[in-house]
């Protein structure tokens, strides 16, 4: 048994294909814009639980130095540019996470 081909897009209704045609053809269907991306908004919790373990390996707030507000700046300036969106930075990343033991393994 062969199955005939019904010419165009077989889930459009006929009066479906004929209405998009006329609108396309009256210039009736907008142009598409450009894309808007959203602002990136990235945040960072850190559980209670955490904060135990960090102050419990000496890494609590109190001991640590804080980065100045130009290094800040610097890094947000990188991370908006894509600077570490790279196989090499995935990789360090990874890297760093398995020698820290963190993980478990």
């Amino acid at each position: 048994m062969t199955i005939q081909p019904i010419a165009g897009d077989p889930l459009r209704s006929q009066g479906a294909r004929r209405s998009q045609d006329s609108e396309e053809r009256s210039g009736k269907v907008p142009p598409a814009g450009p894309v808007e991306r959203p602002e990136a908004s990235d945040r960072v919790d850190i559980s209670r639980e955490g904060r135990a373990q960090a102050a419990k390996a000496g890494l609590s707030g109190a001991h640590a130095e804080e980065p100045g507000e130009d290094r800040l700046d610097a890094i947000r300036i990188r991370i908006q540019q894509g600077t570490y969106n790279t196989p090499e930075s995935a990789e360090e990343v990874a890297l760093r996470l398995l020698d820290s033991g963190d993980l478990g393994l």
